[in-house]
């Protein structure tokens, strides 16, 4: 194994140890600190994991991926923000937002439900984007 490969297999398993011990420590421990810490150490985690899986593809794939989060992210921010300024007029009173059970009428329940919807929209907007990119250079 070269030392290259090494160098990416030893920063996935520091990545993902990171990320399990976030986990654990998120399931098994109690209390406001252990909350942020396990939140800040998965956030550690996933951008490490990201950037060595970024750094171990080539230039075009590197390409493809910053083009469609840049479009396909944007386009779905979008869709976003349309269903975001719809929701505050009048006629969004009609509405219902699904949020976990147990949590209807919580204000932080709705914001993460919308910080998530966002989040899912740009991702769709990311894969779309991301096949059309290969699409077109085939």
């Amino acid at each position: 194994m070269n030392t290259g490969r090494k160098n990416f297999v030893a920063t996935w398993g520091i990545g993902f140890g990171l990320l399990a011990i976030a986990v654990g420590v998120a399931i098994f421990a109690s209390g406001l600190w252990a909350s942020w810490a396990s939140a800040i150490l998965a956030m550690i985690a996933a951008i490490w994991i990201g950037a060595a899986w970024m750094g171990s593809v080539d230039e075009a794939a590197q390409e493809a991926h910053k083009w469609s989060w840049y479009w396909g992210g944007s386009i779905g921010m979008a869709i976003g923000g349309v269903l975001l300024i719809l929701a505050t007029t009048p006629a969004s009173q009609h509405w219902t937002v699904p949020v976990a059970p147990g949590h209807e009428g919580d204000p932080v329940a709705y914001a993460a439900t919308g910080a998530m919807g966002m989040l899912g929209l740009m991702l769709v907007g990311y894969l779309v984007a991301w096949g059309l990119w290969w699409l077109r250079r085939r």
